[in-house]
């Protein structure tokens, strides 16, 4: 299964005093930052703007506008350079790292997500939230052990973290691990029975047990919660192969 990616459009006011350069820096980077949320091709005009003056805070902002516009190469390589040469504490510029690593990811590009993610995690080893970033760049490079042994570390720190229970309980599915996927998914959907992901994670893994009943109760259930999100769209696709299955 893939993320689904939550961007940190706008970090910490720390970094916004750190990287921000002008007569009202917090204020002109954190309304850079939301048009780069709400109107990504307005926020980046805003930060090409504020580049003129210099700063990294609008170096900033046209990396998350970038991603907004779906320029993800562009904005993780831009990203990853800040990162390097910001002048700011090791959480922060693994924070920024990380935003370089989901631009990676929505590439799809995860091996360069991965590299990105260590550098990040070495400079915060107890964030918990690049841990499980990075096991879905392992998970997609199909290292599904190693993934196991990033969210076990994140489970550690974090034991009720919903999606990192649904991660590793679709990781050990995809080893085979039939029962602790089980024991994992049944775990995350006691902590919140309408996690979308975690019933099409279950669903799928109904499917593979032969329980067609049980994987369509799930893939309907994602439909009613979740209508119009990713996961919805996979479960309808799966309940269209079973129906034709049985026709």
């Amino acid at each position: 299964m893939t993320r689904f990616l939550i961007l940190f459009f706008i970090l910490t006011a720390p970094l916004a005093t750190l990287l921000a350069q002008t007569n009202d820096p917090e204020r002109e980077y954190s309304d850079c930052m939301a048009l780069a949320k709400t109107n990504p091709t307005a926020g980046f005009e805003r930060a090409k703007r504020l580049l003129k003056r210099g700063g990294d805070a609008a170096v900033h902002c046209l990396g998350v506008s970038l991603l907004g516009q779906k320029k993800y190469i562009k904005a993780a390589n831009l990203l990853a350079a800040l990162a390097r040469e910001v002048s700011a504490n090791d959480a922060l510029r693994a924070d920024l790292f990380g935003q370089a690593a989901q631009g990676w990811l929505m590439a799809d590009k995860p091996k360069a997500a991965a590299d990105v993610l260590d550098t990040a995690i070495n400079l915060a080893p107890d964030n918990a939230e690049l841990l499980i970033d990075r096991s879905q760049a392992l998970a997609a490079q199909k290292k599904f052990a190693a993934a196991i042994d990033d969210l076990n570390l994140a489970l550690a720190k974090i034991p009720g973290h919903v999606d990192a229970l649904v991660f590793r309980g679709s990781a050990q599915r995809r080893l085979k691990n039939f029962k602790l996927a089980a024991n994992d998914l049944e775990h995350a959907l006691a902590l919140s029975a309408d996690h979308a992901e975690a019933l099409l994670e279950r669903g799928i893994l109904h499917h593979q047990l032969d329980n067609r009943d049980g994987a369509g109760r799930d893939w309907q259930r994602v439909i009613s919660v979740a209508p119009g999100s990713e996961a919805a769209k996979v479960a309808r696709k799966n309940l269209e192969k079973i129906t034709d299955a049985k026709n």
